[in-house]
């Protein structure tokens, strides 16, 4: 999936990344907006961690920012991940 198919804003989406993984601008950069391959971008920086656990965090940041509760008619913007960032504690 392409982050750009979706609602979600990539810069903020990139801050839920990088509040996770230790990733730079360019890591980042590189997956060109494609999720699928930010996460394989991911897995091999962090070898260590299960590909599994990386996959639940990264859907569970994806869920946050499409939260329904999310879109705010009065044009108020706050994610649920802003509220509250997914943390490994919660896999």
């Amino acid at each position: 999936m392409n982050i750009h198919q979706s609602h979600i804003r990539w810069k903020d989406f990139k801050q839920g990344v990088r509040s996770l993984w230790d990733l730079t601008d360019s890591e980042i950069e590189a997956s060109g907006g494609d999720i699928y391959k930010l996460e394989n971008i991911i897995m091999n920086k962090y070898q260590h961690e299960s590909p599994i656990i990386i996959q639940r965090m990264m859907q569970q940041l994806i869920d946050s920012y499409e939260n329904p509760t999310d879109h705010d008619p009065r044009g108020l913007y706050q994610t649920s991940y802003e509220r509250r960032p997914p943390s490994r504690a919660d896999l």
